[in-house]
């Protein structure tokens, strides 16, 4: 019992009337129990919302041991102690401090332990949309949407700024045609931060499909014809130039020779 805890004296008589007194102390501590963890009811937000934990129990207590994932939690800029070490005020609170937090009560001879699981709501962020950029009429299209979010987020599509009434993460069309190129919208929302963020996708249905050519082969092709082109003419160009030289060199040769004649024709031999 509690009221067992004092000073014990004994005193002993002798039989030559001599006296001995013994002394000792007795402490009886209450057994540590009832141990909880007292969190915030609110949710909590990254790099918006505090969270304070409050450590309680019954008995008689030494001290207080602060664990989170099974590893000391320690103070930093944003964790904070109190000067009994029985609360710890975390803000602001981010992503990382999501987890598992302990607390365990003790005396000498007994302990208890009690949890406490916080979630950091964040995001979404990174939205990304996976699916081709071009495709051949009449092929199947999968867009899948992708984004970070605690917790996972939703996702609405808008397909060249109408709604689509699609509201999950693949927009699939199972027969594309050419009323499908266009530009997509994935929107992802996050119920608790109430946080939007969009991607878009551009999706070209191409004619004639099967085999048919990409835009950068197409291009390369014309840019092959042009080279081939632009080569022929130039030696179209200097095949002329050098028979135009050709033609005036023969001209000059004519006259060269008329005049030799001419000469010899007035001076015979």
């Amino acid at each position: 019992m509690l009221n067992d805890s004092g000073t014990y004296r004994l005193t002993v008589s002798t039989s030559d009337f001599q006296n001995y007194i013994g002394q000792t102390s007795l402490k009886v501590y209450e057994r540590v129990s009832d141990t909880a963890l007292i969190g915030p009811q609110e949710s909590l937000i990254e790099e918006e919302s505090s969270a304070n934990i409050t450590c309680e129990g019954s008995g008689y207590i030494t001290s207080v041991e602060w664990m989170k994932d099974n590893n000391p939690l320690t103070p930093s800029n944003r964790i904070n102690f109190s000067s009994d070490n029985r609360s710890v005020l975390i803000s602001p609170v981010i992503r990382s401090d999501s987890g598992e937090y302990q607390c365990t009560l003790r005396n000498p001879f007994s302990s208890d332990t009690a949890n406490l699981r916080l979630i950091i709501n964040y995001g979404p962020e990174d939205v990304f949309i996976n699916g081709p950029n071009e495709v051949d009429l009449g092929s199947p299209v999968s867009l899948s949407c992708s984004a970070i979010s605690v917790p996972s987020a939703s996702f609405t599509w808008r397909f060249n700024g109408s709604d689509t009434g699609v509201t999950t993460n693949t927009f699939t069309i199972n027969n594309s045609d050419i009323t499908h190129s266009g530009d997509y919208i994935c929107t992802a929302h996050n119920d608790v931060t109430e946080i939007n963020v969009s991607q878009r996708h551009l999706l070209v249905v191409k004619e004639g499909g099967g085999g048919g050519l990409t835009t950068g082969a197409i291009v390369g092709i014309v840019i092959g014809v042009l080279v081939t082109v632009a080569g022929i003419c130039g030696l179209i160009f200097y095949f002329i130039k050098q028979r135009q030289s050709s033609g005036l060199d023969n001209n000059n040769n004519a006259e060269t020779i008329y005049e030799n004649v001419d000469f010899k024709s007035r001076n015979p031999p």
